[in-house]
């Protein structure tokens, strides 16, 4: 449950930021249609995939931290039973 809800959260946050950034490098595209423009796209979207990657590791890292913790808990809870 709490990989869904991490993966929902990033997915809504990066989905509306990679669209509103899209958006507006068209926009700045069309109004001055130069190389510069297009170097920036790329650079934008070289920095948010670094980012989302960044991200998601962490998210991982913190998932399977809680996992190893969660299986030290049950086998306490077998061990004492």
């Amino acid at each position: 449950m709490l990989k869904r809800a991490l993966r929902a959260i990033m997915d809504d946050n990066v989905t509306s930021l990679l669209s509103d950034i899209a958006h507006l490098l068209l926009e700045m595209y069309q109004i001055v249609p130069q190389a510069a423009m297009l170097d920036l796209a790329k650079q934008v979207s070289i920095f948010v995939f670094k980012e989302v990657v960044l991200i998601s590791c962490l998210l991982m890292t913190v998932i399977t931290q809680i996992e190893t913790v969660n299986a030290v808990i049950v086998s306490f809870i077998v061990s004492i039973e």
